[in-house]
């Protein structure tokens, strides 16, 4: 199914692949990810971080400068050395999941830090472009350019469609995915347990909170569920800008 946004913003500004592997809880060798530096001329950046919630696995961010620049990768040996270097940081040994990824501005790392929140939301496959559109333009969690005090996030998050079907719960979705930078966790969960938003079928003796109003417009769309995991990413030296 191709989504409406995809061919677009990945010729224009390229294919973020997010690779997930295992890895134990000990700073990672910044030489398993040396296969890439052969292909630094395509990459914009990489990034690598521990998931929270799952700390034995790791996710790796390269965003390559086209989908033509991913795939020559893909068929070189490089790829096949960097999978091995991944695989090899688990006992028993654990082959990576890679998905792609397409964020409709090339500065999506901006949200990228230490604190850095990936929610993913999923909807039936059979969802309209019409709908698809909407989903893009939600209101986002994260709504204002500039954060009242204190200070929780660092900007608006970036937004990106998952390349390709899931399988979600048995049935087959499409997946898009908002990437939020917060300053901490504590202010992450204070500005999700404070924050309100106006919105008129949810309206009672006060505002409800953004987290249902954001709920509330995705499930109007269509939401099979969405699920959110944080990871303290760190770019990875000498790839990219």
């Amino acid at each position: 199914m191709e989504i409406p946004h995809f061919s677009e913003w990945s010729n224009r500004v390229g294919i973020t692949i997010w690779t997930r592997f295992e890895a134990p809880d000990d700073p990672i060798d910044m030489a398993i990810f040396e296969p890439l530096a052969v292909c630094k001329p395509h990459l914009r950046t990489a990034y690598f971080g521990r998931i929270a919630e799952s700390p034995r696995e790791c996710l790796l961010v390269a965003a390559w400068r086209s989908l033509e620049a991913y795939d020559a990768f893909k068929k070189s040996p490089h790829y096949d050395d960097l999978m091995t270097n991944l695989t090899a940081q688990s006992t028993p040994p654990v082959q990576p999941q890679t998905q792609g990824a397409v964020f409709s501005r090339s500065w999506f790392n901006m949200t990228f830090g230490p604190n850095t929140e990936v929610l993913t939301a999923y909807f039936p496959s059979s969802t309209s472009p019409e709908t698809q559109r909407a989903i893009v333009k939600t209101e986002r969690l994260v709504h204002t350019l500039v954060p009242a005090n204190p200070r929780c996030y660092k900007k608006p998050p970036t937004f990106a469609w998952v390349d390709g079907l899931q399988d979600r719960n048995g049935e087959s979705a499409i997946a898009c995915m908002w990437c939020h930078g917060w300053y901490s966790r504590e202010l992450e969960e204070r500005f999700k347990a404070n924050e309100r938003r106006r919105h008129p079928q949810l309206e009672g003796t006060a505002r409800p909170l953004v987290v249902d109003v954001f709920d509330k417009d995705l499930k109007d769309l269509g939401l099979i569920e969405w699920e959110s995991i944080h990871v303290n990413f760190a770019r990875i030296p000498g790839l990219g800008l």
